[in-house]
């Protein structure tokens, strides 16, 4: 029986032999992304923001960094790494990144069923596997930004309303739950509901009798509530904390449209699918969302069709653009490669060498390319103010009083490293002096872009005498440099320029 067909009338879970070759991929990328989780070691602001909501609610401290309450991020991303600190007992970077690694472990599954439902076992493997070689789902899985946990959530909710157009049901409890989930951990799951639009009118010229049919089910109209119920308590929080609910929602509209600092090209995303999954699976990839989509006309590859449209089609008005954003798009391209290895089988005679042999030469030689370009982002890659900020933060963790204030452009980086109470510098001196009062430690960094052009100055009058006092604290790199400051030598210094 024709998977497509089993969808409708059979189970919708693997035999437990089907999920033996699920479980190797599971494993070899699981010991390839522990082996490497320290390979990207100092977080960059996003990352050290979701660090801090983190450690601070597995803490008991709320929802906050640093002592001040957070209405910009999402709860659930940084909830889950909260809860990943409490169940390892460990509040450090290592136990943060794993949660990472879990929910790409998840995109893996939900990417190997969905494709399972539709072609059966071979082309779920290898849909799971162009998936798991993706250089920049590799790297992205041991950082700790919200991307993968957003993928997977994503594509889950794809997944659901794929079997939910044809079995109805509790699946649209599952597709608005996977949909709120995601919502939950980035606001562009927003651009779900233009997906969710095209598929159901895409539903309804295919087969209008079952969307009939669905429309007089109860769980069509009751399942939304559902992601009522699961976004709501946030929405609320926001709106008892901020005055505004959708303060969240305001921010991340404007955050993209407003970054000016690089425009790219219009085919950006284009051009960037090739390393993100290696040249030939982002090509094998690309053809068969075309070609199943427009020939074939296989229902799942349609939906993922759907959503590459919206997510990168959406991203790609934007001047700023970088891949990350729109890497939701990479589980849909490896749907589409495994729904067409299935009909690539099916035309083959069932003896033929090149039934099995075109794709298997497609994943080695994307294996190959993987591990070359992987491996060398993962060896090469430097963040900023490496190595020598981390240096400056253990001398604060060191030296500096529990109950220390540091003053820091970057608030959130240097509150993860130094684990002390930071603020950040505000943008007018005048402010800037009367927190001077309250402050321990300035922090002047030569990597920071948003720092004020007041605190400069500040880094011309030091002397080595100062140094050797211990007023003014240099740690210096090839390439970046981090300088400490007592609040004290700082005050004194700006009181004599008045």
């Amino acid at each position: 029986m024709p998977r497509q067909t089993q969808v409708e009338v059979g189970g919708v879970w693997p035999e437990r032999a089907e999920w033996i070759p699920l479980l190797v991929v599971l494993s070899i990328f699981g010991l390839m992304c522990c082996w490497n989780i320290n390979a990207r070691e100092t977080l960059i602001w996003d990352e050290a923001e979701y660090a801090s909501l983190g450690r601070s609610i597995a803490r008991g401290d709320g929802y906050q960094i640093s002592g001040q309450s957070n209405s910009i991020r999402p709860p659930l991303w940084p909830a889950s790494i909260a809860a990943v600190m409490t169940a390892t007992g460990s509040q450090g970077i290592g136990a943060a990144k794993a949660t990472t690694i879990l929910y790409a472990l998840l995109a893996i599954v939900v990417v190997y069923w969905v494709v399972w439902l539709e072609c059966g076992v071979g082309p779920a493997i290898v849909a799971a596997c162009s998936l798991a070689l993706s250089p920049e789902f590799v790297v992205g899985s041991v950082m700790l930004l919200s991307e993968i946990p957003f993928m997977a959530l994503h594509a889950a909710a794809l997944a659901a309303f794929y079997v939910a157009f044809q079995r109805g049901g509790v699946w649209f409890y599952a597709g608005w739950t996977c949909f709120a989930l995601a919502l939950s951990v980035r606001y562009t799951a927003l651009l779900f509901g233009p997906i969710l639009i095209l598929v159901f009118v895409y539903e309804w010229t295919r087969d209008r009798g079952n969307i009939e049919r669905l429309l007089r089910t109860r769980a069509f109209w009751l399942a939304p509530l559902v992601a009522v119920a699961i976004l709501g308590p946030w929405y609320v929080r926001q709106w008892l904390v901020s005055g505004d609910a959708l303060i969240g929602v305001s921010y991340a509209s404007q955050q993209i449209p407003t970054y000016s600092i690089a425009s790219m090209p219009w085919y950006f995303y284009l051009v960037g699918m090739l390393p993100a999954m290696t040249p030939a699976i982002a090509l094998a990839a690309m053809g068969s969302l075309i070609h199943g989509a427009m020939f074939s006309r296989r229902r799942l590859v349609v939906y993922a069709l759907f959503g590459v449209l919206v997510i990168v089609g959406w991203h790609m008005t934007y001047d700023y653009k970088e891949f990350r954003l729109v890497s939701a798009s990479l589980p849909m391209l490896a749907i589409a490669l495994g729904v067409t290895v299935r009909s690539w089988m099916d035309w083959r005679p069932r003896g033929s060498a090149l039934r099995w042999s075109a794709p298997a030469a497609v994943l080695i030689l994307g294996l190959t390319l993987s591990v070359l370009i992987a491996g060398g982002r993962l060896r090469n890659g430097l963040a900023l103010g490496e190595p020598s900020f981390l240096d400056a933060m253990a001398f604060l963790r060191a030296s500096a009083a529990d109950d220390a204030v540091l003053v820091a452009e970057n608030q959130a980086q240097v509150h993860w490293y130094a684990d002390r109470h930071t603020l950040r510098t505000p943008k007018q001196e005048e402010d800037f002096r009367q927190l001077l009062d309250e402050a321990d430690w300035v922090i002047i960094t030569s990597f920071e872009r948003g720092q004020p052009d007041y605190l400069f100055p500040l880094t011309e009058r030091a002397e080595m005498a100062d140094t050797i006092r211990g007023d003014v604290k240099l740690f210096r790199d090839a390439r970046f440099h981090t300088m400490l400051f007592r609040a004290e030598w700082v005050r004194a210094h700006m009181a004599a320029d008045r």
